[in-house]
Protein backbone atom coordinates (compact mmCIF):
# COMPACT_ATOMS: atom_id res chain seq x y z
CA UNK A 1 0.00 0.00 0.00
CA UNK A 2 1.32 3.85 -0.88
CA UNK A 3 0.53 6.89 0.66
CA UNK A 4 1.07 9.60 -1.36
CA UNK A 5 1.52 12.91 0.71
CA UNK A 6 0.87 15.96 -1.26
CA UNK A 7 2.45 19.14 -0.26
CA UNK A 8 2.01 22.63 -0.35
CA UNK A 9 5.03 25.16 -0.26
CA UNK A 10 3.80 28.09 1.98
CA UNK A 11 5.45 30.83 -0.32
CA UNK A 12 2.26 29.15 -2.83
CA UNK A 13 -0.20 29.37 -0.46
CA UNK A 14 0.84 32.44 0.55
CA UNK A 15 1.01 33.68 -3.58
CA UNK A 16 -2.08 32.76 -3.58
CA UNK A 17 -4.06 34.42 -0.85
CA UNK A 18 -2.16 37.87 -2.03
CA UNK A 19 -3.75 37.58 -5.19
CA UNK A 20 -7.05 36.78 -3.85
CA UNK A 21 -7.33 39.72 -1.79
CA UNK A 22 -5.87 42.46 -4.27
CA UNK A 23 -8.81 41.19 -6.56
CA UNK A 24 -11.57 41.13 -3.90
CA UNK A 25 -10.32 44.64 -2.26
CA UNK A 26 -10.80 46.14 -6.00
CA UNK A 27 -13.50 44.60 -7.03
CA UNK A 28 -14.53 46.21 -3.49
CA UNK A 29 -13.42 49.46 -4.47
CA UNK A 30 -15.13 49.53 -7.59
CA UNK A 31 -18.42 48.53 -6.35
CA UNK A 32 -18.06 51.28 -4.10
CA UNK A 33 -16.82 54.12 -5.90
CA UNK A 34 -19.40 53.51 -9.12
CA UNK A 35 -23.06 52.33 -9.58
CA UNK A 36 -24.31 49.56 -10.60
CA UNK A 37 -25.05 51.34 -14.59
CA UNK A 38 -21.93 52.91 -14.33
CA UNK A 39 -20.09 49.54 -13.99
CA UNK A 40 -22.69 47.49 -16.51
CA UNK A 41 -22.07 50.33 -19.38
CA UNK A 42 -18.03 49.92 -18.97
CA UNK A 43 -18.45 46.38 -19.66
CA UNK A 44 -20.61 46.56 -22.37
CA UNK A 45 -18.33 49.17 -24.07
CA UNK A 46 -15.37 46.33 -22.83
CA UNK A 47 -16.98 43.08 -24.48
CA UNK A 48 -19.00 44.27 -27.29
CA UNK A 49 -16.47 45.17 -29.69
CA UNK A 50 -18.62 45.08 -32.60
CA UNK A 51 -19.63 48.89 -31.31
CA UNK A 52 -16.39 49.61 -30.73
CA UNK A 53 -15.04 49.21 -34.36
CA UNK A 54 -18.09 50.69 -36.04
Amino acid sequence: MVIMIWTIDSLEVQKLCLLVGLVSSTLGYIMGKYSQDQIVSFLKSIFDLREVKN
